[in-house]
């Protein structure tokens, strides 16, 4: 149970790492500029101002073609396999490997590799000032990652542990749906004791006024 909770919570943290590093403007970093895979952010009279990346050769630019390609591809190779892992876990025979998964993350982590390689050979390489940012820092922290869940998927057999967490879950939907059958009971049995309790008011009300109303009289 813990190893499938350890690894679900690495899955998701190597997603948000990828998608970090995919989308914050921090590849490449300067101390009047702050360039991403998508554009540039230069600082101008105390006030950062967007722009295209429009520097780059014809070739840098496909090489900045494919580093966005990839970058994205392993962010959603990433997220797939998170996907059919949860799903393999209750429908895998017991015994058998995460193979799907394996690949999908095997695919991510080739392409994540790729992207920063491209980045790092291609792109900046005559650039004297600045250096490279968080954002490409975690993507290679994102590399050495999916790497793991890759061996770790491709080794790890589906065993007890599985089917113990689905017992579990069925044991957590019946408790909680025999919880709401007791407070809908509950309620049902308070509402009619409180309509029992107001006619019985309200008739000894009619037979008060009833008897006010024969001393009057008389």
């Amino acid at each position: 149970m813990l190893v499938l909770a350890g690894i679900v919570i690495l899955h998701v943290t190597t997603v948000i790492l990828l998608l970090v590093a995919t989308i914050d403007n921090a590849w490449w970093v300067t101390d009047t500029a702050y360039t991403d895979l998508w554009g540039r952010w230069d600082l101008i009279n105390l006030d950062w101002h967007y722009s295209d990346l429009k520097k780059y050769t014809e070739v840098q630019s496909d090489f900045l073609q494919s580093v966005q390609a990839t970058s994205v591809l392993a962010c959603f190779f990433t997220i797939l396999a998170l996907f059919v892992f949860v799903a393999q876990l209750f429908t895998l025979p017991k015994g058998q490997r995460f193979i799907l998964t394996g690949i999908l993350q095997l695919i991510a982590c080739l392409c994540i590799m790729t992207a920063a390689s491209i980045y790092t050979a291609q792109l900046h390489t005559t650039d004297k000032k600045g250096g490279y940012g968080h954002s490409y820092i975690l993507a290679w922290i994102s590399f050495v990652l999916t790497l793991f869940l890759t061996i770790t998927y491709i080794v790890l057999r589906k065993r007890n542990d599985c089917e113990l967490l689905w017992q579990n879950l069925k044991l957590l939907l019946r408790k909680l749906l025999n919880r709401l059958l007791q407070s809908n009971q509950r309620a049902t049995y308070l509402n009619g004791k409180t309509v029992a309790v107001e006619g019985s008011l309200k008739v000894f009300i009619e037979a008060r006024s009833l008897q006010g109303s024969n001393l009057l009289l008389r």
